[in-house]
C-alpha cells in the first residue's frame, strides 16, 4: 500500500471532522442567541437602590396584586446579576422577584464589616419587597447562595413572618443551627 491513498483518506476525515464541528459550532451559536433574546421576554426588571444598596427588581409583565415574592442573596464574590437565572425561572411563574448585591460586591461599593451588615441590606431588601403594592406581604421568601444562604438562614430565623427560606450550599454551621422565632 503507497502512502498517498493513506494520506488522502486522512485528510478527507480530518475535512469531515473539521466541517462537522464547524457546523455544530454555528448552531450552539444560533441557539444561545435566540436563548439570550428568550430569557427577559415576559419580564419586566428595575434597578433601585434600597438603604443604599443596589437591587434589581424582576417581575412578570402584567399587573396582578397578592403576587408571591423571593429575596435571592448571591454567594461571596457573586453578584444579583449572577443570580438573574433564578429571578427569571421564578418571574416567568408569577413571582416578584428582588436581587441584592450585597456589601462589597458587584455594584454596591461600601466594604463588607461582617455578617451582621450583610443581614442587616437583605433585611432592608425584604421590608422594601413586602412594600411593593403588588406583594403579599406574607408570602415573602428568601434564597441563598452560600455566603447568601447563612444569610438568609440568619434573617429568615430572625423574622417571623418569612414564608420559606432556601439554603443552596449552607456552609455555615451556626447559622445551621438556627431555627424560625
Amino acid at each position: 500500500m503507497s502512502i498517498a491513498p493513506w494520506f488522502a483518506d486522512r485528510v478527507r476525515t480530518r475535512a469531515v471532522l473539521w466541517r462537522s464541528g464547524l457546523s455544530l459550532g454555528v448552531l450552539l451559536l444560533v441557539a444561545g442567541v435566540l436563548g439570550v433574546g428568550y430569557a427577559g421576554r415576559d419580564l419586566r426588571s428595575a434597578s433601585v437602590h434600597v438603604a443604599d444598596v443596589p437591587v434589581e427588581v424582576v417581575r412578570p409583565v402584567g399587573g396582578g396584586v397578592g403576587r408571591p415574592a423571593v429575596v435571592v442573596a448571591h454567594g461571596y464574590a457573586g453578584s444579583g446579576r449572577l443570580m438573574r437565572p433564578f429571578a427569571d425561572t421564578l418571574a416567568r411563574r408569577g413571582y416578584v422577584v428582588a436581587l441584592p448585591d450585597l456589601a462589597g460586591h458587584a455594584a454596591n461599593v461600601r466594604p463588607p464589616t461582617g455578617p451582621d451588615e450583610i443581614d442587616r441590606e437583605l433585611a432592608a431588601v425584604v421590608r422594601y419587597v413586602r412594600n411593593l403594592p403588588e406583594v403579599d406581604p406574607a408570602r415573602v421568601a428568601l434564597l441563598g447562595h452560600s455566603m447568601g444562604a447563612g444569610a438568609v438562614v440568619r434573617v429568615g430565623a430572625a423574622d417571623p413572618l418569612i414564608a420559606a427560606t432556601v439554603a443552596i450550599s449552607l456552609g455555615d454551621g451556626a447559622a445551621a443551627a438556627l431555627r424560625p422565632g
